[in-house]
């Protein structure tokens, strides 16, 4: 199984332990082109001073996806963290309520749903924070792929994510439905630079 919560879970299903591995979730390796994130930029309307909160899964409830949205609003109204865009890729059964709950929010507009994007990797070439806001995981492929891009991760402390990346040293992990704390780590990676560049750093060690 892909983490250790799961091996809990299967142990309490009768499983034997001694039968049981743990064997974390790989990615192979892959470079982005800079010529197609510059194309991507211009594709999305990005001005040169907008920061990107970045997110790609599937649109789903225990996804968090809500909260992100909730805790980006938050940031927007503080104004502490400058200019932002959050991108959300992907698709799902809770399009059509993120997208009215941005409305209600009033960030229709900062806000940009891709739909499902068969280039979705070319996303982390323009992002400056990639933010994980889900309510259960087990290995999760996009974290893997955000630390291999070298972009500074936000990440719900679920499942097998704190088995491969630790709070404040290769990504910031806070509670699962805390928009709050959502808000308040995304703020703090954006805007630290040594905090950035230890999470970059470090997050060479975990996919290399």
């Amino acid at each position: 199984t892909v983490c250790k919560p799961f091996a809990i879970d299967l142990t309490k299903r009768g499983v034997p332990a001694d039968r049981i591995r743990v064997q974390h979730m790989s990615i192979r390796p892959f470079a982005i082109d800079p010529l197609q994130t510059e194309q991507l930029r211009k594709e999305m309307d990005l001005g040169s001073d907008e920061k990107i909160v970045l997110s790609i899964g599937r649109l789903s409830q225990e996804k968090g996806h809500a909260e992100l949205v909730k805790a980006f609003a938050r940031l927007r109204q503080r104004g502490d963290a400058g200019k932002l865009r959050l991108i959300l890729v992907g698709d799902g059964p809770e399009r059509s309520r993120l997208e009215l709950l941005c409305a209600s929010l009033g960030i229709r507009n900062a806000v940009t749903f891709t739909g499902h994007r068969d280039d979705a990797r070319l996303f982390y070439g323009i992002a400056d924070v990639f933010v994980l806001p889900s309510y259960t995981e087990g290995s999760p492929n996009v974290l893997l792929e955000a630390l291999a891009a070298r972009v500074p991760v936000v990440a719900t402390a679920v499942g097998g994510v704190p088995e491969m990346v630790q709070d404040g040293v290769s990504a910031a992990l806070v509670r699962a439905g805390d928009e709050q704390s959502l808000a308040d780590a995304i703020a703090k990676m954006l805007n630290t630079p040594e905090l950035r560049e230890r999470v970059v750093a470090h997050s060479a060690l975990v996919v290399d």
